[in-house]
């Protein structure tokens, strides 16, 4: 049957170079697979969508460098084993497992989904999860076994009572400051037993030097997930996979010494939620923080989490339907949106349009007001030639949809005067779904 998708990706990654939309992936059962627009293994490829595997059996956690003389992709299986590609015509594959490390039950070196983090913007440092302990490199596309460096204070804080062997408490998320690197960039880290820690200066600091502890209180479960705000790590996403338990939870002060986080499962309580990112939504006259969630039961997003009761909203309709979103990844350059889900293969957006300071720059749209109103709220549009048509939603509370509608791209009003005194959400996205404007509009 053509177009039936059956791939089961734990994890994907992205090209980190703007406008370059190759993508990686760890599926069950079908190893490491990569789609290269331009070349794989130097030749070119004729359908884009092509994708060539790289590694066999279960594949885990990716990660792609930025491309000089030479571009790698790092590549797992299962059972903890890690590979560096070389991605020219002077193809390679180079085993780079850490030494000494703690065996698993079957001989292998960790968690049968290996983990592994190469900072997506600053691609030479790399970070190898082996339960509780972690191992750095910063010189990622030339280490060996050999070279790599453990960071013996991180497992002391994930698992105090048995730091060197670990095996029932492993580290499951992994999320950097976003940028170039500074001595200020942060590394966030959740674990299977419920912490979320933060490691300041990863990059430099002592391998002995012990992470914050910064759980929320109440936090309860598997960390399988952290987002970091692309352009301020003081705000981070942290997600819980188990389910009856609160399983979203944000703060806007994770730099501080004890920072204060926020229940924001809102109306989204009952699914279990596998991944998440926070995206920067430029497309319209002022930037709006987007806030994308993977779940069990689809993709959602949201608006507003300081208000503390957010609208989830599922994206995706029937592309994504209802299939399990394990693995987000995000290029906030231009907010190309990657969605591995486990089940139903991998597919990517853009989320608006990376917007520069100037007048005359692209805008979806420009204005949506008034935010309090009796009845009508006028959408005053863009100025993007590239858009027909658009789709106007509205939603409750409780994120169930009132009204829907195709409009052409031309300024308009939205009727809510049926409806009873209350908050609303106002959705307008084009309609090949790349740019998207929400806002939440009081009825009185």
């Amino acid at each position: 049957m053509p177009n039936y998708q059956t791939l089961q990706y734990y994890y994907v990654a992205i090209d980190p170079q703007e406008g370059k939309n190759n993508f990686a992936g760890g599926a069950q059962d079908n190893g490491v697979v990569l789609r290269d627009k331009a070349r794989v293994m130097g030749t070119p490829l004729v359908d884009s969508n092509n994708h060539v595997r790289l590694l066999g059996g279960d594949g885990g956690a990716v990660g792609l460098s930025k491309s000089s003389n030479d571009q790698f992709l790092y590549g797992s299986s299962q059972l903890g084993e890690i590979r560096r590609i070389r991605l020219t015509s002077s193809f390679s594959s180079t085993d780079i497992n850490p030494n000494n490390l703690t065996e698993n039950d079957e001989g292998g070196f960790g968690e049968f989904v290996t983990n592994l983090r190469l900072n997506p913007d600053n691609t030479e440092d790399l970070y190898y999860v082996n339960f509780n302990r972690l191992f750095r490199t910063s010189t990622a596309s030339t280490v060996s076994s050999n070279t790599w460096t453990e960071l013996t204070g991180v497992a002391q804080a994930v698992n105090p009572s048995n730091p060197g062997n670990g095996k029932n408490i492993g580290i499951r998320a992994l999320a950097f400051t976003r940028g170039a690197y500074s001595n200020t960039h942060s590394l966030f880290l959740g674990t299977t037993d419920g912490k979320v820690l933060r490691l300041d200066d990863p990059r430099n600091t002592s391998s002995s030097t012990t992470p914050l502890n910064i759980t929320p209180t109440g936090l309860t479960g598997n960390v399988q997930d952290i987002a970091v705000n692309p352009i301020n790590d003081n705000e981070i996403l942290a997600v819980v996979s188990n389910y009856n338990v609160v399983s979203i939870w944000w703060t806007n002060n994770a730099k501080s010494a004890s920072p204060l986080w926020r229940n924001v499962e809102g109306n989204l309580s009952l699914p279990s939620i596998r991944s998440c990112q926070i995206v920067i939504n430029t497309s319209g006259v002022d930037s709006v923080t987007e806030y994308y969630v993977g779940t069990s039961v689809g993709l959602y997003s949201a608006v507003g989490l300081d208000s503390g009761n957010p609208v989830w909203q599922r994206e995706g309709g029937s592309t994504l339907g209802y299939a399990v979103v394990q693995s987000i990844a995000l290029r906030p350059s231009d907010n190309t949106l990657l969605i591995g889900t486990h089940g139903n293969g991998m597919y990517y957006t853009s989320i608006g349009r990376t917007r520069g300071p100037d007048p005359g720059t692209e805008v979806f749209i420009q204005s949506l007001a008034p935010t309090l109103t009796n009845g009508t709220v006028n959408y005053i549009v863009g100025n993007l030639t590239s858009v027909q048509k658009i789709v106007v939603r509205v939603f409750n509370t409780q994120g169930q949809l009132l009204f829907k509608e195709e409009r052409g791209y031309d300024n308009a009003s939205i009727n809510i005067s049926r409806y009873p005194a209350a908050a609303y959400i106002i959705s307008i996205m084009s309609d090949d779904g790349k740019h998207k404007l929400s806002e939440k509009i009081i009825k009185q």
